[in-house]
C-alpha cells in the first residue's frame, strides 16, 4: 500500500471579539520565525488607530502556505506533508499565545484538519467496496433495471450532526480515472475547544487511512 498526499489543511477558527493578527504585527511575527513572506502591504485604513488586516496566503515554510482571513476569523496552514503541515500549526499556535497574548483553546472556536490523499493498493478498491457492501445495495436492483452494488464508503459519527462543531466525515471511492488499483480518500476532522485531538489526528492520518483500507479489504 502507497500513501500520495494530494493536501492536507489544517484551520484555527477563533472566537474573540476582533480577529487578533493585525498588520503589521502578523507579519513581523512570522519574519521572526523565518517564513518566506508573500504579501504585500494593505491599503491604509480609513480611520487613524483603526485595525488593519493582511488576507490570504501571506507566508510560507517548510512547502506549507499560511493563510488569515479576518472576515472568517481563521488561520490556516496547507501543506502536502502531514508532519510539516503539524509542524507549522503547532508554530501558528505559539504565536498566538506568545505574540498575540491568546489564550488556547480558550480563544479558539473550533479546529479542523481536510485532508486528500490517493491509495495505491495491490488489490481492486471496486472488488474491495462492493465486498464491504455487502447485499444491501441489491434492495435497488428492481428500481434500477440492473444488479446493483456500493462504489463508496462515508464514515460519521453515529449521534453528531455535519453543522456540528466536532465531526468527522471520512469519504472512500476507488480513484474515477484508476479505480482497479487505487482509492481516494477525503477526510474532515473537526473539534470544538481542542486543539491538541485534531493535531494528533492529523499526525496520525496517514496511519489511520492504511488502517481503514486494511479493514475495509478485510486484512
Amino acid at each position: 500500500m502507497t500513501i500520495k498526499p494530494q493536501k492536507y489543511r489544517l484551520a484555527f477558527v477563533f472566537n474573540t471579539l476582533y480577529y487578533p493578527f493585525t498588520y503589521p504585527e502578523i507579519i513581523e511575527s512570522l519574519k521572526a520565525r523565518k517564513y518566506a513572506i508573500n504579501a504585500g502591504a494593505p491599503p491604509e485604513p480609513f480611520m487613524n488607530g483603526a485595525r488593519n488586516y493582511v488576507s490570504g496566503y501571506i507566508a510560507s515554510k517548510l512547502g506549507c502556505f499560511v493563510e488569515v482571513n479576518n472576515d472568517r476569523k481563521l488561520m490556516a496552514v496547507e501543506g502536502t506533508s502531514a508532519n510539516n503541515v503539524v509542524a507549522i500549526a503547532e508554530e501558528i499556535i505559539d504565536l498566538s499565545i506568545t505574540d498575540f497574548r491568546l489564550s488556547v483553546p480558550i480563544d479558539i472556536d473550533y479546529s479542523e484538519l481536510v485532508g486528500a490523499v490517493v491509495v495505491t493498493d495491490s488489490g481492486n478498491p471496486m472488488a474491495a467496496i462492493k465486498r464491504f457492501a455487502g447485499d444491501q445495495y441489491s434492495a435497488f436492483d428492481e428500481i434500477l433495471g440492473a444488479e446493483s452494488a456500493g462504489y463508496s464508503i462515508r464514515i460519521v459519527p453515529k449521534n453528531d450532526l455535519p453543522g456540528d462543531k466536532s465531526w468527522f466525515d471520512i469519504s472512500i471511492t476507488p480513484r474515477l480515472s484508476t479505480a482497479d488499483r487505487e482509492y481516494y480518500i477525503e477526510v474532515v476532522y473537526r473539534k470544538e475547544n481542542n486543539v491538541d485531538d485534531v493535531l494528533a489526528f492529523a499526525a496520525q492520518i496517514e496511519a489511520k487511512v492504511s488502517a481503514i483500507i486494511d479493514t475495509i479489504r478485510g486484512s
